[in-house]
């Protein structure tokens, strides 16, 4: 009974090894988005415009407020060079409000992919749940069946998984929403 658990908890420890390992690089990498502490200078681009097949002059604002600089950038493969810098006007260098209003179809669209994966997910890790407590039990399942009783484990993993994925992905995205200044509001 355990040989056919094993593939299944060293790939659960190969996934939770890697997530780990991923989370514990991103705070050491520098250069990562969404790094907390490594900020540089804004930049924003402001316009680009092709010249040929590989140049284009961008316009790229540098900085907030009254340090605000605009640079005219001459780019091509392997060189970017400054073509010019001029002071913004105090009206261009203030920074956008952030939007006042938010539309509700984001949540939805992460609420409706996460219920999906959330569902299927969750039946399978029941599943590996209940061969380890088959396993214990010493139950033996019927030809071509998964478990013993795979029903309770499927369904009952199935909903946790369909209410418990979407709820917490569409709490993260509202917390990191509200942590970037927008708003919340849902139309």
């Amino acid at each position: 009974m355990w040989q056919n658990a094993w593939p299944a908890l060293v790939l659960l420890a190969l996934m939770v090894g890697i997530a780990w390992a991923l989370k514990w690089a991103r705070g050491r990498m520098p250069g990562l988005p969404g790094v907390p502490g490594q900020s540089g200078p804004f930049v924003k681009v402001l316009g680009s415009v092709s010249l040929g097949p590989q140049q284009r002059v961008v316009t790229v604002q540098v900085g907030r407020g009254e340090d605000a600089t605009c640079l005219v950038l001459g780019v091509a493969p392997g060189s970017i060079n400054t073509l010019h810098e001029l002071a913004l006007p105090a009206e261009a260098a203030t920074p956008p409000a952030p939007p006042t209003e938010s539309t509700v179809w984001p949540y939805i669209g992460v609420g409706c992919l996460t219920l999906i994966v959330g569902f299927f997910g969750g039946g399978m890790i029941a599943m590996l749940v209940g061969k380890i407590v088959d396993g214990v039990r010493g139950c033996v399942p019927s030809e071509g069946l998964p478990v013993c009783s795979w029903w309770r484990y499927w369904w009952t993993g199935a909903l946790l998984g369909g209410l418990l994925l979407p709820t917490f992905a569409v709490t993260r995205m509202r917390r990191g929403r509200s942590n970037a200044g927008e708003s919340d509001q849902l139309r």
